[in-house]
């Protein structure tokens, strides 16, 4: 729910990132020759490059860890050990012309961009082989202009041209559809004089006011003080910005809610009403059942122990749990208990753990379903 992330500090990873695959698949980054603040470089106060031999080529990686674009000469080499070879700008993409000041030092020059990147290759083959086998040619080959016209395209706007201030992301609640009260239990809400009493085995829980009050325990984010606008955990309706802490006075209304969670027994009716089993995978789906000597697999039902009957069903997905609810004519309640009246029926999960509330696991063991009923919408429990 937190990122840090500017528009110029995501732009400057995707760069950095092709590339680190390009170079780092032919094997460039795992050099054993690696030099780390090669004395190669020039302008050595503000930046920081690598050497990267391997074989008859050698690449170098540049940091500008200064504020301010750098111009002129960024390498000084000896010329006899770059006979023949050519030299590329691989961060712009572009050919460079190295001069030789007669004396046996070859001087490279090129622009560093203000807290910026740099990539040279001196080379004698433009063609060389990858192991990049996602080419539309097969992988047999990725030419070195091939990728020094990619990296041409992606950094001809200059980072500094790129925003780099940073501003939370609004969020919204997804709603939820509700589900219609029964006939028979309609205009039953909200104290009406002479309602129904909730049906057998349902707790009615009547209107109220509800302190909702909770904190973060997110590491990330900066500001500090409470409430602060820092873009870190969630932003519930009633809040402008995403924020740790939050702190609001809630109407609840009137719901009904089963007494007990829903068990593995009445789980497995509903799994021989629909004959449902996973569509993508079972691994953990109903682990605690019987599976006999094989594994769970797809298109397969488990044999329910009768010592499981009665015990609250555990080892099913969010997305299962959801289809048990709508298969009941519930809800499967989020995370949202201010809402107006909505919904007649519901479905929650309960968890021993409170770090779980929010999460549902196969392979969380303390994951029950309990009914949700009433004119609550969906929310937290």
């Amino acid at each position: 729910m937190w990122n840090m992330v500017t528009k110029r500090d995501g732009e400057a990873i995707r760069r950095v990132a092709t590339m680190m695959r390009y170079f780092g698949g032919i094997g460039f980054l795992q050099s054993p020759g690696w030099v780390p603040h090669t004395p190669a470089v020039v302008q050595g106060t503000v930046v920081f490059a690598s050497e990267w031999p391997l074989g008859a080529e050698t690449l170098w990686t540049l940091v500008n860890r200064g504020p301010d674009p750098l111009t002129g000469a960024q390498l000084r080499l000896e010329a006899r050990a770059y006979t023949d070879l050519s030299f590329y700008d691989c961060y712009k993409g572009a050919l460079l012309a190295p001069s030789d000041d007669g004396h046996g030092i070859l001087t490279v020059e090129f622009d560093l961009e203000g807290a910026g990147y740099g990539c040279v290759v001196a080379t004698p083959n433009v063609t060389r082989p990858s192991d990049n086998s996602g080419d539309s040619d097969g992988g047999k080959v990725e030419p070195l202009q091939r990728f020094l016209a990619v990296m041409k395209a992606m950094t001809a706007t200059p980072l500094a041209d790129i925003p780099d201030h940073w501003s939370y992301l609004q969020q919204h609640m997804v709603p939820v559809s509700p589900t219609p009260p029964p006939p028979s239990r309609r205009g039953a809400r909200q104290g009406v004089p002479g309602a129904p009493i909730a049906p057998i085995g349902v707790v009615l829980i009547p209107q109220t006011n509800f302190h909702f009050v909770t904190a973060g325990v997110e590491v990330e984010g900066f500001g500090g003080a409470p409430g602060a606008a820092t873009g870190t955990d969630v932003q519930f309706p009633w809040e402008p910005n995403p924020t740790r802490d939050h702190d609001q006075q809630l109407k609840v209304p009137s719901f009904e809610i089963a007494q007990y969670p829903v068990t593995c027994g009445q789980y497995q009716q509903y799994l021989v009403a629909t004959g449902y089993t996973p569509h993508r995978s079972a691994h953990n789906w109903l682990g605690n059942w019987a599976w006999g000597s094989v594994a769970p697999r797809m298109g397969a039902q488990p044999d329910l122990p009768l010592g499981l009957m009665k015990v609250p069903v555990t080892y099913i997905s969010l997305g299962e749990a959801q289809g048990y609810c709508v298969a009941q004519g519930a809800l499967l309640v989020a995370c949202s208990i201010h809402k107006p009246p909505c919904c007649e029926v519901g479905c929650r999960f309960w968890s021993f753990s409170s770090f779980w509330s929010f999460v549902v696991l196969r392979r969380c063991y303390h994951r029950q379903i309990y009914f949700l009923r009433g004119d609550l919408a969906p929310g937290c429990s």
